[in-house]
């Protein structure tokens, strides 16, 4: 596997865990909480990347 599919699929499982610790606090998923809670338990540039990705994501569940 290359080092982007494997860095994809940790950010994928950080999103994943976000959004079912979201869930346990009984918040709401939307991108804005989504992305404040990634930026509250990871590095900047890790935070970037699920940025990137879960807009990636918003704006081809959108079209």
């Amino acid at each position: 596997m290359n080092n982007d599919f494997i860095n994809t699929m940790q950010i994928e499982g950080a999103i994943g865990q976000t959004v079912l610790e979201l869930l346990e606090r009984k918040q709401s998923i939307t991108l804005p909480y989504l992305l404040e809670a990634l930026r509250e338990h990871s590095t900047d540039d890790y935070a970037q990347q699920a940025e990137k990705l879960l807009k990636n994501a918003f704006t081809i569940q959108a079209a």
